[in-house]
């Protein structure tokens, strides 16, 4: 990639009412880079994300929400900074409900906490070697995507210290996923091969529980 102008902007409407086609009409007549609308009924926010994949046709795609903003000039310095190798994704950091989120992640750390995805840009080729977004995750499918990306060293991850995006607070993830809360240790294990807890966590807990028992029977 040379500059921004190298950018392709897709937008996938799923039937709104709020003029998001004639916005998007209107934008596309001033802006020198490609702009296109997909509309149609989808099956949720990740449906929306895969018809973007397939749509797209840019080395690296980056996905927005509506009420998400990208904050100037995050696209220039992250451009700079992508591979070659369209293997790989690249991410850094959001404002989220006011603060920083959230520096460099390993598969430990994601366990228990994800990328925010307006923070990645996710190479062409990750897609074909994991494949889409897993619709049975309404809520939280970039979090299990993102697991499989990193359980897999054919994938290079790489942070950048920017911040992307201020990501918008009350959206879908707010609500929480019983579908992969209820599978996220199984997931864990699948895709990081770790314990789905910290046992150093745990180790804490039991000793002060443990000493906090003690403390009762000394009382006694």
């Amino acid at each position: 990639m040379q500059g921004v102008r190298e950018i392709e902007h897709v937008v996938v409407d799923g039937g709104s009412a709020d003029g998001t086609i004639r916005m998007v009409e209107e934008y596309g007549g001033k802006v020198s880079y490609d702009v296109r609308l997909i509309g149609g009924p989808d099956l949720g926010v990740y449906d929306a994300m895969n018809k973007g994949v397939r749509e797209t046709r840019g080395r690296y795609l980056y996905f927005l929400g509506a009420g998400d903003v990208v904050l100037r000039g995050a696209f220039g310095a992250v451009i700079g900074e992508l591979p070659l190798d369209d293997c790989a994704i690249v991410y850094g950091d959001a404002i989220l409900e006011g603060r920083r989120y959230d520096g460099v992640f390993d598969a430990r750390k994601l366990r228990s906490k994800n990328i925010c995805h307006q923070a990645v840009f996710y190479g062409r080729d990750v897609f074909g070697r994991v494949g889409e977004f897993d619709l049975s995750y309404p809520r939280f499918s970039d979090w299990e995507f993102n697991m499989r990306c990193f359980g897999d060293a054919g994938i290079l991850k790489k942070y950048v210290p920017v911040v992307v995006a201020e990501f918008e607070a009350g959206g879908i993830s707010s609500t929480g996923d019983a579908a992969f809360y209820r599978d996220r240790a199984a997931l864990v294990r699948q895709h990081l091969g770790l314990w789905p807890y910290d046992l150093g966590w745990l180790s804490r807990r039991v000793v002060g529980m443990v000493g906090a028992g003690w403390k009762k029977i000394r009382r006694r």
